[in-house]
């Protein structure tokens, strides 16, 4: 099963292949695929299952990540930005949106996935309207 997260944050919206590790911990992977955070459902659409579709090229570093958003620390860049996932379930991608945390921690919203489809325009227009669970 392959997924990515998509993290909104100031004016870019960054989309990142999610990486298993041994551990069980899940790592950003490599590409990042960055848009503008007015971009359209199509774009973000397209961009989402570009990304699902794609290899994983390398694991994230985490100052990558800070570099790529601005931030100088986790904490900050945890109180900053929305987040949610996008999981690829055979013709169907499932969204779940995530909520930060006063730890700094992300934490999945229960009961609010969103089943979606492969067609860019819905797919965007789903992950934008999840975006009212990610406070």
């Amino acid at each position: 099963m392959k997924s990515c997260t998509i993290l909104f944050s100031g004016d870019k919206i960054i989309i990142s292949s999610a990486v298993d590790t041994p551990g069980g911990e899940i790592k950003w992977g490599k590409p990042l695929i960055i848009l503008k955070r007015d971009a359209g459902a199509i774009d973000i659409g397209n961009a989402i299952i570009d990304n699902l579709k794609s290899p994983i090229e390398s694991v994230a570093q985490p100052k990558d990540i800070l570099k790529e958003t601005g931030f100088s620390s986790w904490e900050d860049f945890s109180r900053e930005n929305m987040m949610m996932t996008a999981e690829l379930k055979g013709e169907k991608i499932i969204i779940h949106p995530y909520f930060s945390g006063l730890d700094g921690e992300y934490y999945a919203v229960l009961n609010r996935d969103k089943e979606s489809g492969l067609e860019p325009y819905e797919l965007g227009h789903d992950v934008l309207r999840s975006l009212e669970y990610c406070i």
